[in-house]
């Protein structure tokens, strides 16, 4: 399933997601293997998460994320 979120930022930083109450309509977990997808419905744009590691400790827990930004422009060697 998608989550839908709403709001002009780009990428889920200034969305309806991350305001106090998250406002996200729909689950964005899709499947069993923990991908998340969300689009916003005021601008269109996909966005696609999914831990890639995890490394587990007695104090903090340290995750790699990849992230896809459907309007992003970073074109790297590793974007």
């Amino acid at each position: 399933m998608v989550a839908n979120i709403s709001g002009s930022g780009l990428g889920l930083n200034l969305v309806s997601a991350s305001t106090l109450g998250g406002g996200v309509a729909g689950n964005a977990t899709l499947g069993n293997s923990g991908e998340k997808a969300y689009v916003n419905t005021a601008t269109g744009n996909l966005v696609l998460q999914d831990r890639d590691d995890l490394l587990a400790g007695q104090g903090f827990d340290i995750a790699t994320v990849r992230t896809y930004n459907s309007q992003g422009t970073l074109d790297a060697a590793n974007g």
